[in-house]
């Protein structure tokens, strides 16, 4: 199944997404910012290597995002939470995500630049849509679009 076009629009127009990991029985939550490459379905986020959302990752990579609309008129009367599995890439790799991370976030360099910064990559498995009128729809994507 393809990614619904209201689901697009959000991911495209907006820049701040709520990152959920955990470890155990414990929950973390993190404010970060996001790119969405429309065609691999994927978010890019960067982050210190050594941080407890980074070290979370690595043991469990399977990831839920909130995104929520700031201002697109479209979008104002919904919500998306995201499903996937993160990839956390080596220092040294990743670079083309960063690349394109850097052009969407050009005043962030201080979180996206520099070796301690890991590219981390979220493969979108599925999401799920709510509305104020408390509709919910679901939508699992294709593993292989």
């Amino acid at each position: 199944m393809n990614m619904p076009q209201t689901i697009l629009n959000l991911l495209t127009h907006e820049r701040l997404c709520c990152l959920a990991t955990s470890h155990g029985n414990q929950p973390h939550l993190s404010l970060m910012n996001f790119t969405f490459v429309a065609k691999e379905r994927t978010l890019i986020l960067s982050s210190r290597r050594h941080t407890r959302k980074v070290q979370q990752l690595q043991e469990n990579p399977r990831v839920a995002l909130l995104v929520t609309p700031t201002g697109n008129a479209s979008t104002q009367d919904m919500s998306c939470t995201l499903y996937g599995l993160a990839h956390v890439f080596p220092p040294g790799q990743g670079e083309p995500y960063r690349t394109k991370h850097k052009k969407q976030h050009p005043t962030m360099g201080t979180f996206i630049d520099g070796g301690d910064i890991a590219i981390i990559t979220i493969r979108i498995d599925y999401a799920t849509v709510a509305n104020v009128q408390d509709q919910v729809r679901t939508w699992e994507f294709d593993s292989q679009a």
